[in-house]
């Protein structure tokens, strides 16, 4: 209808599902250990991974997102895919162990006053974090099946899904996949328009017109690990008071978590693209960093402190 620049349209037919395994062990502080462990198995899947309506009037749809805009809107289907939020494996691991050294301990617990100063009161922390890379969606970077919307690739040949984290020569940073860039020529090669994964019958391809390509989220992201870890020392002051040192360590490992090409600063899901695959150059922030730098940080942060009791 001519007469309308935009006609925005609200529907609920879409629908998410959310099945998952919940482990938990937890041995309480005992002879100065306190341990915790919980593991997840889940699978969530959906239409639509974000709500479109609550950005702006008009629901700030996207030609190019594909958990934002969908491919059909009388067929919701096209779209049913992993969230893109989901995790597969979630392990967690918790630690607060004190050393049996000192006054009251199982060692050298007759020390001198002085001495006891010294060897005395001393515990370590530590936190440990896993979980799967979340789904993304590679795209074809056209829109074979209508003026609006960009569709995913097509995927001939076995799906890989991705997930691991590989050098590839001349390529800053790590990649997803290694490929001999985009075919333009021969016109009479089968595989026109398409990106091969190096040392595979794997091609990623814009979709014949009026086609949509493979779906959503049909490759995975990396995996996300981290550590911190805590070391504290305890000086008893007085009956009422006692002074405690932490030297508190996020990421004592220095582990980079590099994004999926979706967020990569240098790297995209797009086959037409120059940096398709990459991750470069911005790892993910470590949440339990916040603590020291509200947006946290994705490097090893070093904090010191010191805690009065009474």
């Amino acid at each position: 209808d001519p007469q309308f620049g935009q006609i925005f349209f609200q529907d609920s037919g879409a629908d998410s599902y959310y099945h998952g395994l919940y482990i938990a062990a937890r041995r309480r502080f005992e002879r100065g250990l306190d341990f915790g462990f919980s593991y997840t198995f889940s699978k969530s899947i959906d239409n639509m991974s974000v709500d479109p309506t609550g950005a702006s009037t008009g629901g700030a749809l996207s030609t190019t997102s594909f958990s934002r805009t969908p491919t059909d809107i009388h067929n919701f289907r096209l779209d049913r895919s992993l969230s893109d939020f989901n995790n597969k494996h979630v392990a967690l691991v918790n630690m607060l162990y004190e050393f049996p050294i000192g006054k009251g301990k199982k060692f050298a617990s007759g020390a001198p006053a002085w001495l006891n100063h010294i060897i005395g009161g001393w515990s370590m922390t530590g936190i440990f974090i896993y979980q799967s890379g979340e789904p993304y969606t590679i795209s074809s970077g056209a829109r074979t099946s209508n003026a609006l919307h960009n569709s995913t690739a097509l995927i001939v040949g076995p799906n890989i899904p991705g997930g691991q984290l590989q050098s590839a020569s001349g390529i800053e940073g790590p990649v997803m996949y290694q490929t001999g860039g985009f075919i333009t020529s021969p016109l009479n090669d089968p595989h026109l328009n398409c990106q091969n994964v190096t040392g595979t019958t794997t091609f990623f391809c814009i979709p014949p017109p009026g086609q949509n390509g493979s779906g959503r989220n049909m490759a995975q992201g990396p995996n996300y690990w981290n550590l911190d870890s805590g070391l504290l020392k305890a000086f008893n002051l007085t009956e009422r008071f006692n002074l405690q040192f932490r030297a508190e360590f996020f990421n004592i490992l220095n582990h980079p978590n590099f994004e999926n090409p979706r967020n990569a600063t240098q790297g995209s899901a797009t086959i037409t693209s120059p940096v398709f695959g990459q991750t470069c150059c911005s790892t993910a922030a470590v949440v339990s960093a916040s603590q020291v730098n509200p947006v946290g940080e994705p490097m090893r942060v070093i904090q010191l402190g010191l805690k009065l009791n009474f």
